[in-house]
């Protein structure tokens, strides 16, 4: 029971640590193998499989096949598809286009 209790607060903490470190922009890259722990880190796992995420730019529907990047944008997650024409838009540090982050 304290075990459990202490892996919970442990994991809580680490959570806070993953989107503090990401709305500071100090996470660079997260490798494939981490993908679904880290959007579960972030609380966003769950949006992406729905299919109520979009890629900022373009505004295709979300995957885990497609995400190129995940980045803040005023305070709250935002997405970059595979796109080509996409990625270069979110490296030109465009943040907007005519997609919307949300459903």
């Amino acid at each position: 029971m304290i075990k459990s209790v202490l892996n919970n607060a442990i994991i809580e903490k680490l959570r806070s640590q993953e989107v503090t470190l990401m709305k500071r922009g100090e996470i660079k890259a997260v490798h494939d193998d981490d993908l679904v722990n880290f959007l579960q880190s972030l609380g966003e796992y769950d949006k992406v499989i729905a299919g109520t995420m979009k890629c900022q730019f373009c505004g295709e529907i979300i995957t885990l096949d497609n995400i190129q990047s995940v980045f803040p944008l005023d305070g709250e997650v935002a997405y970059c598809c595979n796109s080509t024409k996409c990625y270069k838009l979110l490296i030109e540090g465009s943040s907007r286009g005519d997609g919307d982050s949300t459903s």
